[in-house]
């Protein structure tokens, strides 16, 4: 019985892509659908493919058992989301989402906060695998999202895409003081 489909870096078409995932959801009589608890689905399709998220969602549903997904993150939306917690709800315990392209498709606060309520063990990693703007990670990195893990590629740590938004967290924290009257003068202690 199928319990794990690691699908890293198939670089299918739009077509063969979605004939696997209906495949192994028994479409071609493999009765795997209430098996698979592990999928992995990271540049399973090829390069600046237009996916159907239409399509794409409807056979993410057929999936009932998935307790972990690695996938890219624009493949994940509101749509894609809300049918892997209805359909998982039980289940799924972790998704982790690998950011390396742009942001095509936030999920919003709201999607979020469902996701904890149907699945309240759910756990988030997000894998920033390139350099972002801020308002790209502002639309990823939710208050909601029950994000547990955030990840950096090894070769990316000397110019870590955090760095900046710290010093932006830095600079925006100081203009409120200053405009709320509270900054403390550095120099006034000596």
């Amino acid at each position: 019985m199928l319990q794990e489909a690691d699908f890293y870096s198939c670089q299918f078409t739009h077509n063969e892509g979605l004939q696997v995932l209906k495949a192994v959801t028994g479409d071609l009589r493999l009765k795997t659908r209430r098996n698979i608890t592990t999928m992995i689905i990271r540049e399973f399709f090829e390069r600046n493919t237009d996916i159907s998220l239409r399509t794409f969602t409807e056979v993410m549903g057929r999936f009932s058992a998935l307790a972990f997904l690695r996938l890219d993150q624009h493949y994940l939306c509101d749509a894609v989301l809300d049918k892997l917690i209805t359909g998982c709800a039980q289940t799924l315990r972790h998704l982790d989402i690998v950011l390396n392209t742009t942001v095509v498709h936030a999920i919003d606060s709201h999607t979020w906060s469902l996701a904890v309520q149907r699945c309240p063990s759910l756990t988030v990693t997000v894998r920033l695998h390139e350099a972002f703007t801020f308002e790209d990670y502002s639309r990823v990195l939710v208050a909601s999202m029950p994000l547990t893990r955030l990840g950096f590629p090894v070769q990316k740590v000397l110019s870590c895409p955090l760095r900046s938004l710290k010093e932006k967290y830095e600079m925006e924290r100081e203009a409120r003081r200053e405009s709320d009257g509270t900054r403390v003068n550095r120099n006034f202690a000596k």
